[in-house]
């Protein structure tokens, strides 16, 4: 890992420090991951951030994510409730919230690009005047 790449990780980690300290101070219900979540997004589409900045970072956290997943995975077999009836009910949060989590991700984007084309073709009217 060189020095980009770990700065990135910095970056996003410090990102969701502030968040954990927001949701803190303010005592917030929502997470602190979701702030920070919510600054990172703010900043690139405010331009002041631009994606390939944080590229190298990210793809390295992306393949690296099974090494986050398995810990939780060995948790299961310290609590065999969760192969039971409980465990099915919270599979199902999970997925749901996973699903609606994705859906609306996606709304979120193409209503973004549909404002994005809305916004170039006035542009694109305006200069053709």
């Amino acid at each position: 890992m060189n020095l980009t790449v770990l700065l990135q990780i910095t970056f996003l980690t410090a990102l969701w420090a502030v968040g954990e300290w927001i949701a803190k101070f303010w005592n917030s219900p929502v997470p602190g991951g979701v702030i920070g979540l919510f600054l990172l997004s703010s900043l690139l589409l405010s331009g002041w951030l631009a994606p390939s900045k944080l590229d190298r970072g990210s793809q390295w956290l992306l393949s690296e994510m099974l090494v986050f997943i398995v810990p939780s995975m060995l948790s299961i077999l310290d609590h065999p409730e969760f192969l039971g009836l409980i465990g099915i009910k919270v599979l199902l949060v999970i997925v749901l919230s996973s699903l609606l989590t994705m859906g609306m991700t996606c709304l979120s984007i193409e209503m973004l690009v549909h404002l994005q084309n809305r916004s170039e073709l006035k542009a694109h009217l305006k200069n053709d005047d």
